[in-house]
């Protein structure tokens, strides 16, 4: 081969062998780019979850809770039902037994909740509160003639099971209010009327109460304060 075509082919390796190089980098810095976005994509992920989700049950929270109302009840999916409860006694269980043992309280009332729910919007509102938005169809069918009180029936009876926590077994009942959704209507405005009605309950000595405005009207607004009062002097743990 004579010296200038070997120069030439010299050269044309060279060149080859310096876009080789560019490619690599190019495709490494392609690769790194793509890992980067991933975990920005599952850094937001996680954020969204955590701005709609308690931490602790990992049920909805409020945020979450409002967000699916939203959505669900426009269109009213024919009957649909806010209920809210709180626990019995879940102050006297922190106190005697500790927060490790009243966490674990409230994960199994989570579990409970989610089961009760099938699939339905389930939260944690704060607190020992928790919330369940049904809207049709419900997988147990109720007849609508008493819709929807047999739901609060049915959740309290499922919460009231003895439940094994920090090696005891534990009995904590649930007083339950329901609001019945006959438009569609904001969060607040279908908790204060669930509220009322467990007010209501809890004056009763506990059970289930469906919001009644001619019963409850009084009673919006002032149920949450008056029950946060109670909250400071709780019933001694059986």
């Amino acid at each position: 081969m004579d010296p200038i075509t070997l120069g030439t082919v010299a050269g044309a390796a060279v060149a080859l062998a310096g876009i080789s190089r560019g490619w690599l980098r190019a495709r490494g810095r392609l690769v790194q780019t793509e890992r980067t976005l991933d975990r920005v994509r599952h850094d937001l992920a996680s954020a969204r979850w955590a701005a709609d989700h308690d931490p602790l049950t990992a049920l909805l929270n409020r945020r979450g809770l409002a967000a699916e109302v939203e959505q669900q009840l426009r269109p009213l999916p024919g009957y649909a039902a806010l209920l809210i409860l709180d626990l019995d006694g879940f102050k006297a269980v922190n106190d005697t037994l500790g927060h490790a043992a009243g966490d674990a309280l409230l994960v199994t009332v989570a579990r409970r909740l989610r089961g009760f729910a099938a699939g339905l919007p389930a939260a944690r509102l704060g607190g020992d509160e928790f919330a369940v938005l049904i809207s049709g169809p419900y997988p147990v069918p109720v007849a609508a003639a008493t819709w929807p009180h047999p739901l609060g029936v049915r959740l309290a009876e499922l919460l009231a099971a003895p439940m094994l926590i920090g090696g005891r077994t534990l009995r904590v009942g649930a007083s339950i209010g329901i609001a019945s959704v006959a438009e569609p209507a904001p969060l607040g405005v279908l908790l204060a009327r669930a509220d009322a009605a467990l007010y209501r309950a809890k004056e009763s000595g506990g059970g289930v109460a469906v919001y009644s405005p001619r019963e409850d009207a009084g009673r919006v607004g002032r149920s949450r304060l008056s029950r946060a009062g109670r909250a400071a002097h709780p019933a001694p743990l059986a």
